[in-house]
């Protein structure tokens, strides 16, 4: 691969539950998200066709395209002109939506993001033997990685297709439990929701950047680990059914074998008697999503000295942890208090939105499309187009600003605090518990520097901050001169 290619280069990184249900999902694009409100036409998408110029993978010598996890990825460069359909994004979006980078099959509570594909895995495979230049220790290791080698080792051809059939559902379920955690005001994880809200508002308001209080907060809420309790909700939502039992226990075994330490963790509250629905209470409780990790590993720990689920007690949580955990303590109380901060994103953040990043395979020629949904029915075109910018923003200002502040080391060290705990390591109140958060003055100072950045990023070098202020609030700034 040329040096040209790597500095267009878009990287998608795939698995063994890369393929899509291509008819399910051309019928309605978002139809996966069942249940959820959200429309099936997207406030725009872009349309970029592209061509394959690079393969690493998992466990190969190919290291043409670094990897920041061991995955299987394409690399792409752009190759030919651009489609859009929808409102017309102006220029800065379009900038970002087309710039370097990588995407894999995830849903991102900052980004807002999520990657799904139409295209199945023998034809993808076929497309690299056609159009790009791989070695074939590469390309076995890519055939192991993504026709799940599991299935086609120990099952007849017949129950092997089943089997990945059955997976890539159950993918699409787990994913959709991580947008319903995330996304959507009625049901989110709300320590999540509520750092996302004051994370725009940092950008829409920069009033906001003075006030110690509001930073003060969103620093606590921001160093909470929230990464289990979202993933015990998807896999608790996750059903394994299928006709012939040695396609359900393949599945099964396939899915826990990628789970790591999320298949320890849930099958430690399966070895003290939980069920799936009692488990999907605890973590849909007010508490619960309040202080995600924190209030999981007390639990975890609870039920690890010997004390019955029944005997688990909030009040108890708190009087053990207080004064400390007062910080966290914010919008969630009662369904009239969600119901109302839920009316107050629809009505004021205009949001919330997330991207649909879709690879496809058509006639020869692979199409990545990027677009953009709504979960909020009753805005208008330019309010939509304001919540996509200000996700945009949203994005990369915390990416500056988590590591400008110290922020991201913070909730890293009460993330693996958190893994020590599911590994049966004791509870290490002063880790996770700590509210070392830098100070207000500090805060204020780092968000200066990030706001400053995020503008050059997203608007151009010669971009000040009341440029970037004009482009989150007034839908015409970018189609007009201010953005030459």
């Amino acid at each position: 691969m040329t040096t040209q290619h790597l500095s267009h280069s878009i990287t998608v990184e795939l698995g063994p539950t890369f393929g899509s249900d291509i008819d399910r999902v051309r019928k309605s694009q978002v139809s996966w998200l069942d249940g959820m409100t959200v429309s099936n036409d997207p406030i725009f998408a872009v349309e970029q066709p592209v061509e394959l110029v690079g393969v690493s993978a998992s466990g190969s010598s190919d290291t043409s395209v670094p990897l920041p996890s061991p995955a299987s990825s394409l690399t792409f460069v752009p190759a030919g002109e651009r489609k859009t359909r929808g409102i017309m994004p102006d220029s800065h979006i379009v900038n970002q939506l087309r710039s370097n980078g990588s995407t894999g099959m995830c849903v991102d509570s900052l980004s807002r993001s999520v990657l799904i594909t139409d295209v199945d895995e023998r034809t993808v495979i076929d497309a690299i033997q056609a159009q790009a230049d791989v070695n074939t220790d590469s390309l076995n290791a890519l055939k192991r990685d993504l026709l799940v080698p599991k299935f086609y080792d120990d099952l007849p051809q017949a129950k092997a297709s089943q089997a990945t059939a059955l997976l890539k559902k159950n993918v699409r379920r787990h994913e959709r439990e991580h947008v319903r955690c995330l996304l959507n005001p009625e049901t989110a994880i709300w320590n999540e929701l509520e750092v996302y809200w004051r994370s725009v508002l940092l950008g829409k308001n920069p009033r906001t950047w003075n006030d110690p209080s509001f930073l003060s907060r969103f620093a606590d809420l921001y160093t909470i680990p929230s990464q289990y309790t979202i993933e015990l909700l998807a896999m608790a939502r996750e059903r394994y059914a299928a006709a012939d039992s040695a396609v359900e226990q393949a599945v099964k075994s396939e899915v826990a074998s990628q789970r790591g330490t999320e298949q320890v963790l849930l099958q430690r509250f399966r070895d003290h008697g939980i069920d799936q629905d009692t488990l999907i209470e605890l973590l849909r409780s007010p508490v619960s999503e309040q202080y995600t990790d924190l209030w999981l590993m007390y639990i975890l720990t609870e039920l690890q000295a010997g004390r019955s689920l029944d005997k688990i007690e909030v009040d108890q949580f708190h009087t053990t942890y207080s004064p400390s955990l007062a910080a966290y303590d914010g919008a969630v109380g009662d369904q009239k208090t969600q119901s109302l901060f839920a009316g107050f994103m629809r009505e004021w953040m205009i949001g919330p939105v997330f991207e649909l990043v879709r690879l496809t395979f058509t006639d020869g020629q692979f199409v990545l499309e990027r677009a953009w949904y709504s979960m909020n029915p009753d805005i208008s075109d330019a309010e939509c187009l304001l919540a996509v910018r200000r996700a945009l923003f949203q994005r990369e200002f915390i990416a500056t600003f988590g590591v400008e502040s110290g922020l991201d080391d913070l909730r890293m060290d009460r993330q693996m605090a958190v893994e020590r705990t599911i590994h049966d390591e004791s509870f290490k109140t002063e880790v996770l518990f700590d509210r070392s958060v830098p100070s207000s003055d500090q805060l204020s100072t780092d968000v200066k520097t990030a706001y400053e950045s995020t503008a050059s990023t997203l608007l151009g070098p010669h971009a000040t901050t009341d440029d970037l202020c004009t482009w989150l609030n007034d839908p015409q700034y970018g189609f007009t001169d201010h953005s030459t």
